[in-house]
């Protein structure tokens, strides 16, 4: 089996990716190649990629970004405020079974990855974009911003009253 070095800058990127006590490396290395290679190809190679153009699902279909928003922030709250990505998702998921549909748990010719989890990166992109979730501070952490903290800590009071 072949040995390789990585920086120790690298291997902390790398830990973002890893489920602890359950991933080793090679299993997170294989997660990061799935994500960008989720055919075992490059992107760009085959015919895949002028096929998931021409079948993009119609407006409408799927869950949206909109509906990600309060459970996404929630889950930050639930988790004290920030997480990475692979602990936030699977809160996420649970707050929106209801409301999922089928076509949300499809993976997407693209890329490869379940719906969902692709709105849900997304939605985790544009709450930063309005200051809500903090644009940093690692790729993978999520972590509310405070403006995003007294928004969730908002709805938290007025669903006691």
């Amino acid at each position: 089996m072949p040995v390789v070095r990585i920086s120790d800058k690298t291997w902390e990127r790398l830990k973002v990716w890893a489920i602890p006590l359950e991933d080793t490396p090679d299993s997170t290395i294989r997660k990061l190649l799935d994500e960008v290679e989720p055919n075992g190809a490059p992107k760009g190679q085959g015919s895949q990629d002028t096929e998931a153009v021409a079948k993009r699902l119609p407006r409408g279909k799927k869950t949206s970004e909109r509906a990600f928003e309060r459970p996404l922030l929630e889950a930050l709250h639930e988790l004290g405020g920030a997480g990475v990505m692979y602990q936030v998702l699977p809160i996420v998921e649970e707050k929106l079974r209801h409301v999922l549909k089928d076509v949300d748990y499809e993976r997407l010719p693209s890329t490869g990855v379940v719906r969902w989890r692709s709105t849900a990166q997304w939605t985790r992109h544009r709450l930063a974009e309005r200051g809500l979730i903090k644009r940093g501070p690692a790729r993978g952490i999520w972590e509310l911003t405070d403006h995003g903290a007294k928004t969730v800590g908002q709805w938290i009071e007025e669903s006691t009253l």
